[in-house]
């Protein structure tokens, strides 16, 4: 579960136990709903073998400081790989020891979080 502070922006990631209140600034927080990808922010996973390379966007998404991907997490059965995204490059990180099926979500800072289920191939 991911949750976003609206104090301070923070955003934080729930891997265990759930049922766990999730504070920050020192108010409680409500889980993110992940949101079904559109054209600005479908989930593209190009995998060889058991590494994947996500990419974020139909066009481009827009890398600035105003309007970005903040990250990319990929969570298969036994592990989440997170990586964070600067400015100023594309949408897109690569990630190894991904197999069978996994939930790739993406966090855009204006649209929020997006997630879509993804199955690598040879798997």
């Amino acid at each position: 579960m991911f949750y976003r502070c609206e104090e301070c922006d923070s955003v934080l990631m729930q891997i265990f136990n759930s049922h766990s209140e999730i504070n920050c600034c020192g108010k409680l927080l409500t889980p993110i709903k992940p949101q079904k990808p559109d054209d600005l922010h479908t989930i593209f996973a190009d995998f060889n073998g058991d590494n994947v390379t996500v990419t974020i966007g139909e066009r481009n998404h827009p890398m600035d400081s105003e309007h970005r991907i903040l990250f990319i997490t990929v969570q298969t059965r036994d592990r989440v790989l997170i990586k964070k995204l600067p400015n100023n490059r594309r949408a897109s990180a690569k990630f190894h020891g991904v197999t069978g099926e996994c939930r790739i979500y993406a966090f855009c800072s204006v649209h929020g979080l997006f997630c879509d289920r993804i199955k690598n191939a040879l798997n």
